[in-house]
């Protein structure tokens, strides 16, 4: 949980995201009265990343791929969040929410998504954060 607590934070300390979205950052489901456009963050995958049989010790590190997807009405909105958060996270590093990031690689992004009866649209984006366990 620790890379996902770490870009939450990246995205509500960033200006330009929460110009866009307010306090609209939450964790793999929308709350039911939510404004948009808003973000969810989905963890899709972690790797431990471990040393070779003969070495001394693991390095203790972990590669987490998430999934962060821009939610709204239009189009268009859902795509400026998409590039704010892109612009936000990538290559970040740095200490947040005690966690050390080591750093955050943008991964694939799309397939753009609608859903005709909510009638929102979705940009997901994929992105691998580093860190140290």
């Amino acid at each position: 949980m620790k890379a996902e607590k770490a870009i939450i934070a990246i995205m509500r300390a960033n200006a330009a995201v929460t110009d866009l979205v307010g306090s609209g950052i939450y964790p793999v489901l929308i709350p039911e009265n939510a404004v948009y456009p808003c973000i969810t963050v989905e963890r899709i995958s972690g790797q431990r990343i471990v040393a070779p049989l003969f070495a001394v010790a693991d390095p203790g590190a972990v590669d987490v791929r998430l999934q962060v997807t821009a939610w709204g009405r239009t189009y268009e909105s859902v795509k400026t969040v998409s590039e704010a958060v892109r612009v936000a996270v990538e290559r970040y590093r740095g200490d947040i929410v005690e966690v050390t990031v080591w750093d955050i690689v943008p991964e694939t992004d799309g397939p753009d998504l609608y859903d005709g009866d909510l009638q929102l649209y979705g940009a997901p984006a994929d992105y691998t954060l580093s860190h140290p366990e």
